[in-house]
């Protein structure tokens, strides 16, 4: 049997154990931040060329413009004609518009080609930024049918996932970076958004196997997880014309076990929450595409938004998963009437 002494050095052992690990640590974390915020000089960085992905408007847009006025050369590609020729009038000529829908493979095929055509004689890409993406609607997951989820996983998911697959040979000769917009529901998920939800905890997953592979490259693949932010992606008449549409759309034995109070709560505690913590501006996310694509010495995950504190630190790391359940059903107010019983 171990003596009182004997005990009293064991744990004394750990406890400088301990301490220390949490010293080496800290100094891990700080010496990373001062690193990662170091970027390339800016006369070198007007030597890249980067494609964007969705600069119609939003994230993408801005940082093309960003990218455009430090003299970087961009490739930007938008859904719309209208959207590439609002941005051409508004940036240099270095800025080359592509008109790519990342569900179309021959238009992104197209794209490649066209860049290829673009790119000085054995220049490929520096970075790509993989920032196309839609909401999708609201609802719970079986209100939603097949479509609505292809919808959702072929825009986020699979578009991404292409893209990058097909440009990434050309990141590899420059050994430079590709930055993937995520989400911070892909830690941690919040009911009522199943397509959105989906498509992101797969983003997470291909991100972070495709990060380990690209290494080998010495290519450096960077997730941005942003919490909510005021663009259009969240826009209050798009959500609330998508949630009606799924909610007519479902039959009235479902609408009576439901109730049109889940419904009206499901609509105003989503778009509600959106907005009250959703932060209006974008450059934060922007700033952190910049650095994932700049820094000396970047983050592999950018978490942005003082949001993603609630929405996944704290429900991680701190409350116990049974507690963030009780929240999302009865502080939210989803809660069903009930089964309706036949006779």
């Amino acid at each position: 049997m171990m003596s009182c002494e004997c005990l009293d050095e064991l744990c004394l052992t750990l406890g400088k154990g301990v301490l220390i690990s949490c010293i080496a640590y800290s100094i891990y974390q700080l010496s990373c931040h001062i690193m990662e915020k170091r970027t390339i000089p800016k006369v070198m960085i007007r030597d890249k060329y980067v494609l964007i992905t969705g600069c119609d408007f939003g994230f993408g847009e801005s940082l093309a413009r960003l990218l455009d006025s430090e003299g970087v050369h961009v490739f930007a590609a938008c859904l719309t004609q209208k959207g590439a020729d609002s941005l051409k009038k508004s940036c240099s000529s270095r800025l080359h518009t592509l008109c790519v829908d990342v569900t179309n493979s021959e238009q992104i095929q197209q794209a490649l080609q066209d860049v290829n055509k673009s790119l000085p004689p054995g220049q490929g890409l520096w970075g790509i930024v993989s920032n196309a993406g839609i909401l999708g609607n609201m609802g719970p997951a079986e209100w939603h049918n097949r479509d609505d989820y292809r919808k959702v996983l072929e825009v986020n998911t699979l578009g991404m996932i292409e893209v990058c697959s097909a440009f990434s040979r050309l990141v590899a000769m420059e050994q430079g970076r590709i930055v993937i917009t995520a989400s911070i529901i892909s830690r941690c998920a919040v009911p009522c958004m199943a397509p959105y939800v989906t498509s992101k905890f797969a983003i997470a997953g291909f991100t972070e196997g495709f990060r380990r592979e690209m290494n080998g490259w010495g290519v450096q693949v960077i997730s941005i997880q942003p919490g909510a932010h005021k663009t259009n992606l969240i826009d209050k008449d798009i959500m609330r014309a998508g949630c009606r549409k799924v909610w007519d759309r479902q039959s009235q034995q479902t609408k009576d076990e439901y109730g049109e109070n889940y419904y009206e709560k499901m609509l105003q505690s989503g778009i509600e929450v959106a907005y009250w913590t959703g932060c209006s501006s974008k450059q934060p996310v922007v700033n952190a595409y910049y650095r994932g694509l700049f820094s000396k010495h970047p983050k592999t995950v950018y978490t942005v938004g003082w949001d993603t504190w609630y929405v996944y630190l704290i429900p991680t790391f701190v409350l116990p998963s049974v507690v963030v359940d009780f929240m999302c059903v009865y502080i939210l107010g989803l809660k069903p009437k009930g089964l309706k019983q036949d006779k």
